[in-house]
């Protein structure tokens, strides 16, 4: 006999038909985002931080800016590409300003990369109470430049270093990114070309108990292709 299509019984569907429903309501719960249970307190205290004034040590002026900076358990402060300044916590009153050139010039061998300084990174180390900063020179090939201070109080003596970041294709560096642990201190950076294209990001390592101790043996650069 010649094969045909099965073809399923009316009276079958029509026993075994669900009666027609509208889709569940989505639960309204779900539909209206979170909203807090009670208002954002109000700032304890505001002032007026760090301006974008030239260096008060050569009133030489980096353009723009780059302005950053930390708070720590009783100061803050302000990073900029011109000058570092330290405030108090509680009142905003300036403690001190110092310009970039004059931070770093300990480390700085030529002096005339003192007025390439840029993209300043701040933190605070909380666990050791330590201040964490690194900065960058603009030139060809650029230099790493970071310090952690000697206390919690940003005011007082620093332990400073400056290094090569390690590219040999790519001379040129532009923005640092800071970070640690208890056991390292890590920089990230990009490298770019002498005609200014992009090439490869960098990372350096540190031993950061040496580090805040004063003492470098060495650092390792980790180079990763573009």
């Amino acid at each position: 006999l010649p094969a045909r299509a099965l073809v399923p019984s009316e009276l079958n569907e029509a026993e075994t038909e669900e009666p027609a429903t509208a889709p569940p309501a989505f639960p309204q719960s779900l539909m209206t985002p979170p909203q807090p249970n009670i208002a954002s307190p109000s700032p304890g205290n505001s002032f007026m931080g760090l301006d974008d004034i030239a260096m008060v040590d050569s009133s030489y002026i980096v353009i723009p800016p780059d302005v950053g900076g930390g708070v720590g358990p009783t100061k803050v402060m302000d990073t900029f590409n011109n000058n570092y300044r330290i405030q108090d916590k509680t009142t905003g009153a300036t403690l001190s300003t110092v310009g970039t050139a004059t931070f770093w010039n300990p480390v700085v061998t030529n002096k005339a990369l003192l007025i390439q300084l840029s993209d300043p990174r701040t933190t605070y180390d909380p666990i050791q109470g330590r201040w964490i900063v690194c900065m960058q020179t603009t030139n060809n090939p650029g230099l790493i430049l970071f310090g952690v201070s000697f206390t919690s109080d940003p005011s007082g003596s620093w332990h400073l270093f400056s290094v090569s970041p390690g590219f040999t294709s790519s001379p040129l560096i532009d923005f640092p990114i800071i970070g640690f642990n208890k056991n390292w201190l890590v920089v990230t950076i990009n490298a770019f070309t002498a005609a200014g294209a992009f090439n490869r990001g960098g990372t350096m390592i540190a031993n950061y108990p040496q580090a805040a101790a004063g003492t470098l043996a060495s650092v390792t650069n980790i180079t990763q292709a573009a």
